[in-house]
């Protein structure tokens, strides 16, 4: 995954591994330059690290855009607890990056999305402008969505005035769109 996390033109690259340093996943952010991210070819060298909270965590990491308000690209990690995700954290960027050193995920995220119901699988996310005022939003997909059933349902969120989502709670979504039948898992994929 790549974006722009401190705004300096160069594209910096997220990779996770799932069984890092005292066997908790990690997500490292490289920040790219003329030389290219991750130049000294050391995972350890990383610009920033996130770790899950518990060895039985999983981590996934991908761009969000700029979800936060500060014009910076912002990080999303879906942490699980072993076997469904069950947070959606958003670690803003800045114009150091996301971060430095090594840190628990959920300490350094701006904003923390939990699944409504054990087993919903939080997941997928798209930034797009949903309704039309030039500033991006937020839709989170649920897909195994109520509780591993596999209905799915995705979370819509408006950017609120050039401000950011500054909204954490699934339940002060802007809207829902909700699958039709059970093992639909509803909002699984999704195109930018």
């Amino acid at each position: 995954t790549a974006g722009d996390f401190n705004g300096d033109g160069f594209a910096d690259a997220v990779f996770t591994s799932q069984d890092a340093a005292g066997g908790l996943a990690r997500s490292y952010v490289f920040n790219g330059s003329t030389s290219g991210p991750g130049a000294s070819g050391q995972a350890a060298d990383a610009d920033a690290i996130f770790e899950g909270s518990n060895t039985s965590d999983s981590l996934l990491s991908f761009i969000v855009g700029e979800n936060t308000g500060d014009a910076f690209d912002d990080l999303a990690i879906v942490q699980t607890d072993g076997s469904f995700p069950v947070s959606l954290l958003i670690v803003p960027g800045s114009a150091d990056g996301p971060g430095s050193g090594v840190t628990k995920a959920s300490d350094a995220a701006a904003l923390c999305y939990e699944s409504e119901f054990a087993g919903d699988g939080l997941g997928g996310t798209n930034i797009l402008d949903y309704n039309g005022d030039g500033r991006l939003d937020l839709g989170i997909s649920a897909f195994f969505y109520p509780s591993g059933t596999g209905q799915g349902r995705i979370y819509f969120y408006y950017d609120q005035a050039g401000s950011g989502i500054a909204r954490e709670s699934l339940a002060e979504a802007d809207f829902t769109l909700s699958g039709d039948s059970t093992g639909e898992c509803f909002g699984s994929f999704s195109a930018r």
